[in-house]
């Protein structure tokens, strides 16, 4: 958490002076595309489960489940 003081106050000596900034959806942001890189890198085609007869976003999570246990058994 950050505080920024508010701008047009003349002093800065309470509280209520300062707006507080949280950067958690900066840092989850960041996590995310950090985990779907390396997702996508060890996954490559097992992520395309659109349009093709018989599967669904629930059997294309079962083979990201085990493809990723498979990964991190070898490790």
């Amino acid at each position: 958490m950050v505080f920024l003081s508010k701008p047009g106050r003349s002093t800065h000596a309470n509280a209520k002076d300062f707006k507080p900034i949280i950067l958690t959806s900066f840092m989850l942001k960041v996590l995310e595309k950090l985990m779907d890189k390396h997702l996508r890198a060890i996954l490559e085609d097992t992520l395309s489960s659109a349009y093709i007869k018989g599967r669904s976003t629930e059997t294309g999570l079962h083979e990201v489940i085990n493809v990723y246990n498979r990964y991190n058994h070898d490790n």
